[in-house]
């Protein structure tokens, strides 16, 4: 068993992760299934497909940290909703993206709380050594270091943060969950 050790750099960036998705949460809390569906545009995202596609990425950093799969496959979540079991939310055009049909705010949120808090378990492991080991990522999509990982998912979650943000306001109601 090896001793932790994390820099005050890397603790910083455990809390910014964590920061991103207690706040991806804040944006949906008080949204109905009608408001998390609305598109500006026939080809825009919705804010359930920004989240889903948001949490189908962090699954990827915290299946890379902890190396036991994702929720996503080990939940069964692709059968729950009707969907492909592979190739799903990630790589898409914004004309496929539209077309896939979102389940309900209770069954997204079941997903996405269940790999939010496995992303905050699998930050909560990170340390220094572990940081600077390079692994296959099926978040990179490529072999990389987990660092690199989790700056890309913390970048990432920040994109979606905001693209949820924008499309809430234009809804017409307050959209930053900045506090």
């Amino acid at each position: 068993s090896r001793v932790a050790t994390r820099s005050a750099f890397l603790e910083r960036l455990r809390v910014r992760g964590r920061q991103t998705r207690e706040r991806a949460m804040v944006v949906v809390g008080d949204l109905t299934d009608e408001q998390l569906a609305w598109r500006p545009t026939p080809v825009a995202h919705s804010i359930a497909f920004t989240l889903w596609h948001m949490a189908r990425t962090e699954d990827g950093f915290q299946n890379d940290v902890h190396q036991r799969g994702t929720v996503w496959a080990n939940g069964g979540f692709a059968a729950k909703w009707g969907y492909p079991e592979k190739g799903v939310g990630t790589g898409w055009d914004d004309e496929r993206a539209a077309s896939l049909p979102m389940p309900g705010k209770e069954r997204l949120l079941e997903y996405v709380r269940a790999v939010f808090a496995a992303c905050d378990e699998a930050a909560d492991k990170l340390d220094d050594a572990l940081l600077n080991e390079t692994r296959a990522s099926g978040f990179l999509g490529k072999d990389g270091i987990v660092g690199e990982v989790l700056l890309g998912s913390i970048t990432h979650g920040n994109r979606c943060l905001g693209e949820m943000e924008y499309i809430k306001g234009l809804q017409g109601m307050r959209g930053t969950a900045t506090y």
